[in-house]
């Protein structure tokens, strides 16, 4: 069995700029713009999941860089 994860899928995406300056899609047309850039798209019924599961990223993200500790 594989890993679903791969390291490359944990990489910001081809034509970003890596970390910091790398920030989290916020919206809709944001979403769907860095997936085009990836040869994918996101269904619109799941639009709703993968904006709410990019914020609690973005606030792990910000925990762990020491940004966002009292958030």
């Amino acid at each position: 069995m594989t890993d679903p994860v791969s390291r490359s899928s944990l990489a910001p995406p081809s034509g970003a700029q890596s970390s910091p300056a790398f920030a989290l899609p916020r919206t809709p047309h944001e979403v769907q713009a860095l997936a085009a850039g990836e040869g994918w798209q996101v269904p619109e019924a799941c639009m709703p999941g993968v904006i709410a599961n990019l914020g609690l990223l973005a606030r792990h993200a910000a925990i762990f860089s020491g940004e966002g500790a009292g958030a």
